[in-house]
């Protein structure tokens, strides 16, 4: 690959890789298979990032796919291994993702904390699968790779826990049990209380609940008072229970009593305030009952239909006991709360009606007709009194019908007898009452104090946990960024060491070729020497076939001459 090919390929990757951290892994997954078909070379770096891109996809088998590929090129890729392991458990082919896991584990020992959070999940999901076992067994393996993830393995544990309880898997929830006693001590007993005490009241109160639906009140009244003996953490709603336990069984003051402990515990309980307020109602104790119902609509108005039915009912005694304007005025408060009772309050005001008119409360009478009016027209226009009305009617004019002297004295007798009985419930009751107002004013001023305490604590538990999350998360965020950054490291150092090989290369061949050049420098050297030496052999030679000549030439000239010599001898 040229230097020019190489750089263009390099910058392919970066946009690719940007393109997976912006989010954009569609286009990051078709940026790094478009890399992969042009024979790159670190294929096995493009195919680790081609698989994190799907498996951010949730494409979990053509991320499983990329990772081994990834493998296939180079075996010894630690994060490649890791990632086809978190691929597999979502596959939950979990036995290859465990050989996945030792595989990365033996080929890079310093990622154990990245796989530690990795056999953490596969933990995870091999619980959600009941396979509890293996699960317990990845968890400790996590543990022992990383300590840092203690704490999320203690929840999971917590969590396991009470998961093989509820199976009766008791071998394995010993086996946690005590391997969580031993990493944080106290911390299952602590967090399991709770809930195992509710488990254990629940089952109690579902008892009482069936009994009273049975009509058998005085067992179910039993079982709330054993219940509340125990300081349960839910004792306000328990004492309602028991207030309306009481109401059914029509122990009224017993019912206020168990209504008033609800209400000090928790003053907010506007179901207690309603129970309080018809027990009250029962004791003849109206203003009471209309205070308590005022101050369950100021804590939930959405119990409106519920004070509504309860008012009426307080309209009602007070109408027996003659207390007319009142109880013409609670009724209305009834209706103004809800439309559903008109009915019954029509029927009421039907009763109410004659008894106005027979004892000359024409005003009042006239009042209520007009309002029945407006409820529904010609509701009292009732030629012949109802049995019920008759009854009412008959009761209260039956002095009409029996020596008026007698009666009166009878009637004088039981009003003094009540009046007595009254007055000494009503001291007893407004005693009991303040003290209790008194001690419950306390209480709630102790548990509001508690309440403030224990929510200060709460919030700083929650910042604690949020600041610990949040440095948990950044601490992984980290990990990974570091994780990432030594994959590329590891990359660009495996680059560089190609480019430093190919530069030795290079520079072999260079070495080589300058020894050659050197060679041939020499031998041109020897060559010019010898050729040197030569010519001046040549000139010497040249020098000599000179003189030579010119010997031969004086030779030619003395034969010449001797030739001569001979001629002219020969001629004498």
């Amino acid at each position: 690959m040229s230097k020019r090919t190489f750089k263009k390929h390099q910058a392919r990757k970066a946009h690719a890789k940007n393109l997976l951290d912006e989010g954009k892994t569609a286009e990051a997954i078709r940026a790094y298979q478009e890399l992969l078909t042009q024979n790159p070379p670190h294929a096995d770096q493009l195919y680790y990032q081609l698989g994190k891109a799907l498996f951010t996809d949730e494409q979990w088998q053509a991320a499983a796919e990329a990772y081994q590929q990834a493998l296939n090129k180079n075996p010894k890729m630690a994060v490649a291994a890791i990632g086809f392991g978190d691929a597999a458990v979502k596959l939950k082919v979990y036995p290859e993702a465990e050989k996945a896991y030792i595989h990365a584990l033996e080929a890079d020992a310093s990622l154990t904390p990245q796989i530690a959070y990795s056999l953490k999940h596969f933990a995870d999901s091999l619980s959600a699968d009941k396979q509890y076992e293996m699960a317990y067994k990845a968890y400790e393996n996590a543990l022992g790779l990383n300590a840092d993830i203690q704490e999320v393995v203690i929840q999971a544990f917590q969590a396991l826990y009470t998961l093989l309880k509820q199976e009766n898997k008791t071998d394995l929830a010993q086996r946690i049990r005590n391997r969580v006693e031993e990493i944080q001590p106290g911390i299952l007993d602590a967090e399991n209380h709770i809930a195992e005490v509710e488990d254990e009241y629940a089952e109690d109160e579902a008892r009482a609940e069936k009994l009273l639906e049975e009509g058998q009140t005085a067992e179910a009244i039993h079982i709330y008072q054993e219940l509340l003996e125990k300081n349960p953490p839910h004792a306000a709603e328990l004492y309602c229970q028991l207030g309306e336990a009481l109401l059914s069984d029509e122990q009224w003051k017993q019912a206020t009593d168990a209504y008033l402990q609800a209400l000090n515990i928790n003053p907010k309980m506007a179901v207690a305030s309603i129970g309080f307020g018809d027990a009250a109602t029962e004791l003849k104790a109206y203003q009471e009952a209309e205070k308590a119902y005022n101050h369950a609509l100021e804590v939930d108005a959405s119990l409106g239909p519920q004070v509504a039915y309860s008012l009426k009912h307080l309209a009602d005694n007070l109408l027996k006991d003659r207390q007319y304007e009142v109880a013409y005025n609670t009724y209305e408060k009834a209706l103004d709360l809800s439309t559903d009772i008109q009915g019954e309050v029509i029927q009421a005001f039907q009763v109410f009606y004659p008894v106005l008119q027979q004892e000359f409360h024409t005003d009042l009478a006239q009042k209520l007709k007009d309002k029945a009016e407006k409820i529904q027209p010609g509701a009292l226009d009732i030629k012949e009194p109802e049995p019920q009305v008759n009854k009412v009617v008959e009761d209260i004019v039956a002095s009409e019908e029996i020596d008026e002297n007698e009666l009166l004295l009878l009637q004088l007798h039981q009003t003094q007898e009540e009046l007595e009985s009254l007055f000494l419930k009503n001291n007893t009751l407004e005693e009991e009452l303040k003290q209790v107002r008194t001690e419950r004013d306390e209480q709630a001023a102790q548990l509001k104090q508690v309440r403030t305490e224990r929510d200060e604590q709460a919030a700083q538990l929650k910042q604690v946990r949020t600041e610990r999350d949040e440095q948990a998360a950044q601490l992984k965020q980290v990990r990974t960024e570091r994780d990432e950054q030594a994959a590329q490291l590891k990359q660009v150092r495996t680059e560089r060491d190609e480019q430093a090989a190919q530069l030795k290369q290079v520079r072999t061949e260079r070495d080589k070729q300058a020894s050659l050049a050197t060679e041939q420098q020499k031998k041109l050297e020897q060559t010019l020497n010898q050729s040197k030496q030569l010519e001046e052999e040549n000139s010497s030679l040249a020098q000599r076939q000179q003189l030579l000549d010119e010997e031969f030439i004086k030779a030619e000239a003395q034969i010449e001459l001797i030739k001569d010599i001979i001629i002219r001898e020969k001629a004498f």
